[in-house]
């Protein structure tokens, strides 16, 4: 008999995948050095795939809060992958909390829903904002 969604073995099956996940992305890196500006193109390929995948995951389990913050966390990554968003100084630093954020939120998965990401989907926000390329 296999587990169905929501169920507490499909909820151990996503703990644990999402922390390997975690762990195959961190350190963040996705520019070709310190001081770069330059973007690491399958770096950022590899990282998008990896936020990807843990978004559907969560979304099927119905985790929302983690859904949508790797919902903003792909809409980043594509800003920088599509020219929209200029790397710089900082730019992985930037993206280094909300990944703690959903690290938070997997080890706090039993009352996931009492955790308010909004500061987190905010703060994305203005990161993408203020690494965006204006015309």
């Amino acid at each position: 008999m296999t587990a169905g969604l929501g169920s507490p073995e499909a909820l151990e099956a996503f703990v644990e995948e999402t922390r390997e996940r975690l762990r195959g992305i961190r350190p963040l890196r996705f520019l070709r050095g310190p001081g770069s500006r330059q973007l690491d193109i399958e770096e950022v390929h590899h990282i998008f795939r990896q936020i990807h995948s843990l978004k559907s995951a969560a979304g099927l389990l119905g985790l929302t809060s983690i859904a949508q913050l790797c919902h903003r966390f792909e809409d980043v990554l594509a800003g920088y992958r599509d020219g929209d968003m200029a790397p710089g100084d900082g730019s992985e630093a930037e993206l280094e909390p909300t990944l703690e954020t959903i690290g938070r939120l997997v080890d706090n998965i039993r009352i996931i829903r009492a955790i308010d990401v909004s500061p987190e989907l905010a703060r994305l926000g203005r990161v993408a904002e203020s690494r965006r390329i204006r015309s």
